[in-house]
């Protein structure tokens, strides 16, 4: 269709031309008109020896070739020129062809009005110089000795012109150089003519094509952007509406509405009334508008349109133009990045973020309403062994199931959020009573001590729960999440499982060991952190067969701060894992300088095994040389072989390839089981002081002094009893035959050089 209604108009401008053609692969699929050339229908160059040589240097050149005359499968004589059309890609597509009508054109182009003054002949030559037949005048001009030549060439090819004077009436031949003149004007014209007709031609068809591959371009892009176009006139109806603004829509290509409001059904009235504001305001104003609008298809999902105008009347029109353009993927992109911003991906809680905007709009609130409102941080407690003994995705699964149980726990005017690791927090608003937070932090409480089912086991866990109010505490979000946390660590270190609420003590507290944290940084670089001495007594013979080495720091002032402030603050913030090999290097090498065979026992920190860094195999390398000169007792609580009992199995073999000594420290105080003295490779167990301190008031205790000193003796095991502190005790445990003592009324800790001159004396 579109070929023919090209062709017609060159037809209308073009009389010479017989027919047009084109040949896609070179066959001839197109002839306009069709009537008259319907043998032209499915020629095919490849299959006609006289015009394809002529085919081939078209294709071959990418330029516009002239030739003939030709006779036509159709009928006729003409020359005809050919152009090839090759794609964007550079593919060949096939040729166009445009027969002129060789009779009229030898009249058009005046060569029969010369004929009547010159004998004309012309003869056609190839590319390569071929000469061909003579298809216009007597070949024997050719041969005359007074002929006059010219050559034009007329698309590749060449057209050899001989012409001699014909006499006039009086029998005399025309001056020469009237002739030579003459003859020459016409060769030019006449190639000139030909040359531009079929120019024009092809140029024209090269246009055609442009522009059909630009808007199929364009429909493409359109496609691939989901970009499509309309245009409205003053009425609000639709003059255009292009196929890819229904798809925008969620409609069929077909979909065509005739007027704005016909969309109406698929936007809210608000975004409806917003694009026809925007319409008529353009219309008007030529003012230019961008807006987003939701759509809500029949049986799809939602989408998002950004539909756009530049306001300007199209052509002096009483129209304007704009594009529909389909940015679903872009707002929920934008939605996600939002959602990843203020929410936690794993459990779908506010994180920090949200929370603290949320929290400054509730103290917001709360402050215009003159109300109170509660923040409780919690965090789990012990829950690192679940991730330690059951993998990351077992404690993911508690973390979601705990995010689930504190959201039944609130009403919807509260917020539960998840700040880092098990770290939450709670805003409780509108607060008539502290009792209000109080009760949602027992309820949790025993919401989150129910099991919790794994793939192959069920956890228990319980949480620590710190409460700050507002005003009382703190009149800003900053310091309201800080002193609830501060009263979350109360709890932790006052055993766990449990709920606080926050004091100005506890603030002060707070500082205070903040403080101590950093003086406590400075001691350990300038070593000023040293190792005392504490005698373990063989009971047999009242000789000094070990000691302990213990922390002390001593300040510039001479004061000590109790190492329950600082070894407790060590173990929080990691520092332990530089006092634990501090201690071990420190001590052993005075133990050495004091020439002395006295067993050294060390206190190793369970979270020594624990740690990412290299800390561990740095005391480990450590220990090993140094357990070459020193005979070495390693320390241990309970804690360390319930947390990870396969890794601790794995270094306390090592510790026996090598000679050096497992004691298990406060035997009895934690969760003592037999399976460890069987399991692990103990040597020693020291009996906690709780029970030491009971001899001779409390009979159950001394019942179980005694069961663990039998226990031993069947086990082969060294028994230490710590923490004796009279004679009446001390009296006991040797008529039980306990191996070991220790404690202040045997000898306290001391240092190096007081210690050393107690070696001396025993």
């Amino acid at each position: 269709h579109d070929f023919n209604r090209y062709a017609e108009v060159l037809f209308r401008k073009d009389p010479l031309l017989i027919s047009f053609s084109a040949a896609k692969d070179l066959v001839i699929k197109y002839v306009f008109p069709l009537a008259g050339n319907e043998k032209a229908i499915g020629l095919s160059y490849r299959n006609t020896p006289d015009q394809l040589p002529m085919v081939e240097e078209v294709i071959k050149s990418g330029q516009v070739q002239m030739g003939g005359p030709i006779n036509l499968v159709q009928g006729g004589t003409a020359f005809i020129g050919r152009a090839p059309i090759f794609l964007p890609e550079g593919k060949l597509w096939g040729i166009i062809s445009a027969p002129l009508n060789a009779q009229l054109l030898f009249k058009f182009s005046e060569i029969e009005q010369a004929s009547e003054h010159f004998n004309i002949a012309i003869r056609s030559y190839d590319a390569q110089g071929k000469a061909g037949a003579v298809f216009f005048g007597d070949a024997a001009v050719f041969d005359s000795p007074d002929k006059l030549l010219s050559r034009i060439y007329i698309g590749g090819h060449s057209w050899h012109i001989a012409a001699t004077a014909k006499p006039d009436n009086n029998g005399l031949a025309p001056n020469i150089y009237l002739l030579r003149g003459y003859f020459i004007i016409s060769a030019v014209i006449f190639s000139l003519f030909i040359w531009f007709r079929f120019e024009q031609i092809s140029r024209q068809k090269e246009l055609q094509l442009k522009r059909l591959e630009d808007k199929r371009l364009l429909e493409s892009v359109g496609r691939v952007a989901k970009i499509g176009g309309w245009k409205i006139d003053d009425n609000l109806n639709f003059i255009k509406w292009s196929q890819q603004s229904s798809l925008a829509l969620a409609e069929a290509e077909d979909f065509s509405p005739a007027t704005l409001a016909d969309l109406r059904s698929y936007f809210s009235e608000e975004d409806y009334l917003l694009w026809q504001a925007k319409v008529k305001q353009a219309l008007k104003t030529a003012k230019a508008f961008n807006i987003e609008l939701q759509v809500r298809p029949k049986n799809a999902q939602p989408l998002w349109l950004r539909i756009m105008s530049d306001g300007q009347r199209v052509l002096n029109s009483s129209c304007i133009a704009g594009t529909i353009q389909d940015v679903t993927d872009k707002i929920l992109s934008a939605q996600l990045i939002e959602y990843q911003a203020s929410f936690d991906s794993l459990t779908d809680l506010p994180n920090r973020r949200s929370y603290q905007e949320r929290l400054e709009l509730a103290i917001k609130n709360a402050r215009r309403s003159s109300n109170r409102l509660a923040v409780l941080f919690i965090d789990l407690d012990r829950f690192k062994p679940i991730n330690d003994n059951y993998g990351h995705q077992a404690g993911d699964q508690v973390l979601v199931e705990a995010a689930a149980r504190l959201k039944a726990q609130l009403r919807d005017s509260d917020t539960v959020a998840r700040l880092s690791g098990d770290e939450f927090a709670l805003i409780v608003n509108n607060m008539t009573h502290y009792q209000d937070a109080l009760s949602i932090a027992e309820k949790i409480s025993q919401a989150m001590q129910q099991p919790y089912q794994l793939s192959s086991t069920s956890a228990h866990l319980s949480v620590s729960i710190g409460i700050a109010l507002y005003p009382d505490d703190a009149d800003s979000a900053v310091l309201l999440l800080k002193k609830a946390d501060q009263a979350m660590y109360e709890v932790k270190a006052s055993g766990r499982n449990g709920c606080q609420f926050y004091t100005h003590e506890m603030q002060l507290k707070s500082e205070y060991r903040h403080q101590l944290r950093n003086k406590l940084i400075t001691a350990l670089q300038k070593r000023e952190l040293q190792p005392y001495f504490q005698p373990i007594i063989d009971l047999k013979s009242n000789k000094i067969s070990k000691c302990e080495t213990l922390a002390r720091w001593q300040q510039e002032n001479g004061d000590f701060i109790p190492p329950i402030e600082f070894i407790s603050l060590a173990e929080e913030s990691g520092l332990i894992n530089q006092i634990d090999l501090f201690m071990l290097e420190e001590s052993s090498q005075q133990l050495i300088a004091m020439n002395s065979a006295t067993e050294l026992s060390i206190n190793v920190s369970p979270r020594l095994f624990h740690t990412k860094d290299n800390a561990l195999q740095n005391w480990l390398t450590a220990i090993e040389k140094i357990s070459q000169s020193v005979n070495i007792t390693v320390e241990i609580t309970e804690r360390l072989l319930t947390d990870d009992s396969e890794k601790a199995l794995a270094i306390l073999k090592k510790f026996k390839s090598i000679g050096i000594k497992i004691a298990i420290d406060d035997f009895g105080s934690g969760y003592s089981s037999l399976n460890y003295l069987v399991k692990f490779p103990v040597d020693l167990i020291k009996i906690d002081r709780s029970f030491i301190k009971n001899i001779g008031i409390d009979p159950s205790s001394e019942t179980l002094i005694e069961t663990i000193l039998a226990m031993a003796k069947r086990l082969n095991i060294e028994v230490v009893a710590e923490g004796i502190e009279t004679q009446a005790q001390l009296t006991y445990l040797q008529q039980h035959n306990c191996a070991y003592g220790q404690g202040y009324f045997l000898g306290k800790p001391m240092s190096r050089a007081d210690f050393h001159a107690l070696l001396k004396t025993h």
